[in-house]
């Protein structure tokens, strides 16, 4: 696998291969920013590095679909699979067995290094001030700036052995100041309830512009005992340098572009939001009081580069980073539980909502009961996951079906799956997020109002069926053929539309 250890290696090879574009005018902050963002995401346009930022400290630039969906033939998940050490035509399924086989691999701690390139520039105190970051007024009605979206938050447990890397989003109040959500389920939140029972401010470092493999681990949920940088340093077998802050004992990326250092406060709140969320939907009567980041330092790279990304309807990073995580930590549960799964897929189109199983051929030799298999898959799921997840339905498919793949996710479920109720299995007492529509009442009420139950769809033969073949150019057609065809598919006039 290729490990790209600086965020700028990265750019590069998405330069070459087509996945970037650099734009030298100057790009408004305010709305302009996150409507770039918003077009690439929806288009499948490359990445772009923005060069030139209004009303910005000079040199700073900004970048964003980083990891968002391509449009050209062959490359529809390239900026994912670079962001893995993977070539870039690799497919969903290369993608999730590598994440699968990389849990397997030994955790390899950081080394500590005395100099980096994110200590080019150090700013101290007040000179320590958030306006010069080209943080992005993302969405009309947001609550304000956002200084964080892709960028890695950096806290440790008060008793030195807990080290969590995380992304969360957190919104600029001045020059100072942040605000961003803890939430009390996410592993932020109960490191910062540690610091909040000894009466101490959190320490914390936020690092912006890391190597992409960092910002993928700390998207993905992860086991608690499994520190996010050992786990980058396991996945390519060399440990990450990391280099520690000036105003507290936290350690940084070395490669990063920015840091930003400081303590998170257990006594000043501050209204964050509302935001344009994920789910791809705007509420704008939700700000809710967060905990403020009191800034002590931020030192960056010399013409230092802001990620960014503005979430919505997808794909974008939000999904697109966070789905393949989610699922991988899926599949090792269910495999860990004796299930036999082939591979799984959370579709982007689903905004992280649907998870898509399927299960090895001989899944009979362990349940011959389709209905109770798809039951023991939705509960293994679900069961595990006690700190909130945004999945909605569970889908259980053979595994001809590609779960990657929604036009044939859509065809089996039409097909296969039994509307008889007993094919649709209710799983009791899930923690949600309240990002969609019908959960938004339940926003304030928390943890009860949070609670509503998941789908699983068996969509397995019952026993005794056997399923038909398929008709499909890759099932019915003879591989002689096939072959032939494709062959002479370009100089018979016809364009590669892949996605």
């Amino acid at each position: 696998m290729k490990r790209f250890s600086s965020l700028r290696e990265y750019i590069e090879a998405l330069r070459e291969i087509g996945e970037l574009v650099e734009v030298e005018r100057e790009i408004d902050w305010n709305l302009e920013m996150g409507a770039i963002s918003r077009r690439i995401y929806e288009t499948g346009a490359p990445a772009a590095l923005l060069n030139s930022i209004k009303d910005t400290e000079p040199g700073f630039r900004a970048l964003t679909g980083v990891v968002g969906t391509s449009r050209i033939p062959g490359q529809h998940l390239s900026r994912l699979a670079l962001t893995l050490g993977l070539d870039p035509h690799a497919s969903a399924r290369d993608i999730i067995d590598t994440l699968v086989a990389a849990r397997e691999r030994e955790p390899i701690p950081p080394v500590l290094v005395d100099t980096a390139p994110c200590k080019q520039n150090i700013k101290l105190g007040d000179d320590a001030d958030l306006n010069a970051l080209p943080s992005p007024f993302m969405h009309d009605g947001d609550g304000g700036r956002y200084l964080n979206t892709l960028g890695i938050i950096i806290v440790r447990s008060p008793d030195g052995r807990w080290t969590n890397w995380a992304i969360a989003r957190v919104q600029m109040l001045d020059a100072r100041r942040a605000t961003g959500t803890v939430m009390p389920f996410q592993h932020i939140g109960q490191i910062f309830a540690q610091w909040r029972e000894l009466g101490q401010d959190m320490p914390f470092a936020i690092a912006l512009g890391v190597e992409p493999m960092a910002m993928f681990a700390g998207s993905s949920p992860l086991p608690r005992d499994l520190d996010e940088v050992a786990y980058v340093g396991g996945y390519f077998g060399e440990p990450v340098e990391v280099i520690k802050c000036e105003t507290n004992d936290l350690e940084v990326p070395a490669t990063a572009e920015i840091v930003i250092e400081g303590r998170i406060s257990i006594t000043e709140l501050a209204l964050e939001g509302p935001y344009g969320d994920f789910g791809g939907y705007f509420f704008p009567d939700t700000p809710a009081p967060e905990p403020v980041y009191l800034v002590d330092a931020i030192t960056y790279r010399d013409d230092p580069i802001f990620p960014y990304s503005s979430s919505g309807e997808p794909a974008d990073e939000t999904h697109t980073v966070v789905g393949p995580g989610m699922t991988a930590e899926m599949v090792v549960t269910l495999r860990a539980a004796g299930l036999p799964v082939a591979t799984a897929w959370c579709p982007f189109e689903s905004a992280c909502g649907w998870l898509v199983v399927t299960v090895a051929d001989d899944w009979r030799d362990i349940e011959p009961d389709a209905r109770a298999l798809s039951r023991r898959i939705g509960e293994t799921v679900l069961g595990t996951r006690g700190h909130g997840t945004p999945l909605n339905a569970i889908i259980v498919l053979e595994d001809d079906v590609d779960p990657s793949n929604l036009g044939e996710v859509i065809w089996a479920l039409q097909g296969r799956y039994d509307t008889r109720p007993a094919n649709q299995i209710l799983i009791e007492g899930v923690l949600n997020w309240p990002i969609m529509p019908y959960m938004f009442p339940a926003i304030g009420d928390f943890p009860q109002g949070w609670m509503n139950p998941r789908v699983v769809y068996n969509c397995l033969p019952p026993a005794g069926m056997e399923l038909p073949a398929r008709t499909g150019f890759e099932h019915n057609v003879p591989e002689e053929i096939r072959e032939r065809v494709l062959a002479n598919w370009a100089t018979d006039g016809f364009p590669d539309l892949r996605p």
